[in-house]
């Protein structure tokens, strides 16, 4: 923590500076024209550049102000600037309703039935359902590995790698042995400096699923790609079905970009099937409407994630119907 600290004092030591110098030497007209230019480059950067190690951070930050946390912040400071009380309800009801539970449910239900078939998931029999490759989009891991600091494995990431193995073995009582594919980022893990893809092989291996085929990708897109080159360096025929394990929320989006590339895709996640099919049935009770931190974070995934379908439509790499 002390090494993090450190870091974001002396960052913003270094940017205190230069907005001093940029004041000093800079005719003010020419700071607005400045800013106007690294506003167009930072929406350039990750629309044409998603891989670069910047696209992640300026997105962020340029995105904070469409998602629930950013915009309330924002409207209570400008609530400071004269008698804007409007402003004040705006951000309350803005926070109320992205904490609610029964609200942050719904956005969820929407992104990732984007590309799910309701008929196929919630009412085909399993036989249906057999593929001969699964893949695992297992980017995340953990956190960001700190050298002064213990990894801590995501719960999300790690209910995928168990969905990914309760499919492989699936497919086995249904007499078909699928190829199993990984796909997730280089970013060590925990102090053995294992990369993401390393570390879910070997939970995989432990938990009885041989001869996983591991391969390092940066997004979705990236993944489709490169599952669609192996499958035809392995001969498969396109098709046969590939069942793509991923979180709930982006398994809409995995499934439009891998249809894209021409795979024959089904969708898999943890507790999908109870997300998206029959969700009226679900009795609602007090808590649904009592906001919490952790609704908040689901609602800001969903909207966060609602936005990343359109830059993947607006890219050409999945279609909307």
């Amino acid at each position: 923590m002390f090494s993090l600290l450190t870091q974001a004092l002396l960052w913003l030591l270094v940017l205190t500076f230069l907005w001093y110098v940029l004041q000093r030497l800079v005719p003010k007209n020419y700071l607005a024209v400045l800013g106007f230019v690294i506003l167009v480059l930072a929406l350039i950067l990750p629309f044409f550049y998603p891989a670069a190690p910047l696209s992640g951070s300026a997105w962020s930050i340029l995105s904070l102000p469409l998602k629930p946390l950013g915009l309330s912040l924002l409207l209570l400071l400008l609530s400071k600037k004269g008698k804007k009380a409007n402003l004040v309800i705006w951000a309350m009801v803005i926070l109320v309703l992205s904490s609610n539970p029964w609200i942050s449910r719904y956005l969820e239900r929407q992104v990732a039935s984007a590309g799910v078939s309701t008929a196929q998931l919630c009412n085909a029999p399993a036989s249906v359902r057999t593929a001969g490759t699964v893949v695992l989009l297992g980017r995340g891991v953990t956190e960001a590995y700190q050298p002064y600091g213990t990894q801590i494995p995501q719960v999300d990431t790690n209910e995928r790698i168990l969905a990914a193995a309760a499919e492989y073995r699936q497919q086995a009582r249904f007499g078909v042995r699928p190829l199993m594919i990984v796909s997730a980022g280089k970013q060590a893990v925990g102090t053995t400096k294992q990369t993401e893809t390393e570390y879910i092989r070997t939970m995989l291996g432990n938990m009885g699923v041989p001869e996983v085929t591991e391969y390092n990708s940066v997004s979705v897109h990236d993944s489709a790609v490169n599952i669609k080159r192996i499958l035809n360096e392995r001969r498969v025929n396109q098709n046969d079905r590939v069942v793509v394990v991923a979180s709930p929320i982006d398994v809409g989006r995995a499934q439009l970009t891998y249809q894209k590339q021409g795979l024959n895709a089904i969708s898999s996640a943890s507790n999908l099937e109870e997300i998206i099919c029959d969700p009226a049935q679900r009795l609602l009770t007090l808590a649904d409407f009592i906001p919490s931190a952790e609704a908040l974070l689901r609602s800001t995934r969903a909207i966060n994630e609602f936005f990343t379908l359109i830059y993947y439509f607006m890219r050409g790499w999945l279609n909307l119907s």
